[in-house]
């Protein structure tokens, strides 16, 4: 669990990229594993030392941010790249069929493209909409240090009709 909180850690605060995080993960493996060897070979265990010790934790810090939930949820829509109205990723319209009014045409802009990639062409969505989840996002907000305080002080503030202030 230490370990597991050190590579999330190395990653979210101080910035590692995932590759390095990983390797630095896999560095902790060989470490460790010299470590148990050795130690056997302190007790004479001998013939247990020759055999190779592979600690078992997660090789890839991807795995451990999901696991412990820090991963925001991400709510992704088909956007339309002209009138940008939004449709579901299970619609899979061809192309738009936004109207600004009853009396309008439908926008009729295309939502898909074909884009030529090592493996081939792929038919893929012109635009997506990304957005955080609410509950996702306000969880992480309010566990912000000091946000707490700031709402709690907030609650004492006498409004003046003459200046506008920030909560």
């Amino acid at each position: 669990m230490l370990i597991c909180t050190l590579e999330v850690w190395l990653h979210l605060k101080c910035g590692l990229s995932r590759t390095a995080t990983n390797q630095v993960l896999k560095v902790l493996g060989i470490l460790i594993g010299m470590a148990i060897a050795f130690g056997r070979m302190l007790t004479h265990d001998l013939e247990s030392a020759e055999r190779p010790v592979l600690p078992c934790f997660p090789h890839d810090v991807h795995t451990e941010i999901n696991s412990l939930s820090l991963e925001p949820k991400i709510l992704c829509s088909i956007c339309c790249p002209k009138c940008f109205a939004k449709y579901s990723l299970t619609s899979l319209h061809k192309i738009c069929l936004q109207c600004e009014n009853q009396k309008s045409q439908p926008c009729s802009e295309e939502l898909w493209t074909t884009r030529c990639t090592q493996g081939g062409l792929h038919h893929v969505l012109c635009q997506l909409y990304s957005t955080q989840d609410l509950d996702s996002w306000l969880k992480g907000f309010l566990s912000c240090p000091g946000v707490e305080d700031l709402i709690d002080k907030s609650y004492n503030h006498h409004p003046s009709f003459d200046v506008m202030r920030c909560i």
